[in-house]
C-alpha cells in the first residue's frame, strides 16, 4: 500500500489536533488539580506536537509552492480561477 504525502499530512493534522485538544484541556482546566509532574509532561507533549506540526507544515508547503521541479501551482497552464477547481476529492483519495 502506497501512502501519499497528502494522506500523511492529513493524518498528522488529525492526530496533532487531538493531542492539542487533550493537552490544552488539561493545561487550561485541570492545572490546579493535576500533579505538577503530569503538567510538566503535558506541556512537553504540547510543545513537541506544535514544533513537529509546524515543521511539517513548512515541509508540506515547500514542494507544493516553492520547489521548482514540483511547482505546478504558479506555472499552471490553467487560468487562475481554474488552478484549484480542476482537482476533485476523487483525485486526491
Amino acid at each position: 500500500m502506497r501512502v501519499s504525502g497528502q494522506k500523511l499530512w492529513w493524518f498528522m493534522v488529525i492526530a496533532s489536533g487531538v493531542v492539542f485538544i487533550i493537552s490544552g484541556f488539561i493545561m487550561w482546566f485541570l492545572k490546579e488539580i493535576a500533579p505538577a509532574a503530569l503538567l510538566q509532561w503535558i506541556v512537553l507533549v504540547h510543545d513537541l506536537t506544535f514544533i513537529t506540526t509546524g515543521a511539517m507544515l513548512f515541509v508540506h508547503i515547500y514542494p507544493s509552492v516553492i520547489h521548482p521541479l514540483l511547482n505546478n501551482t504558479l506555472s499552471s497552464p490553467f487560468p487562475p480561477r481554474q488552478r484549484f477547481s480542476h482537482t476533485t476529492c476523487r483525485d486526491v483519495i
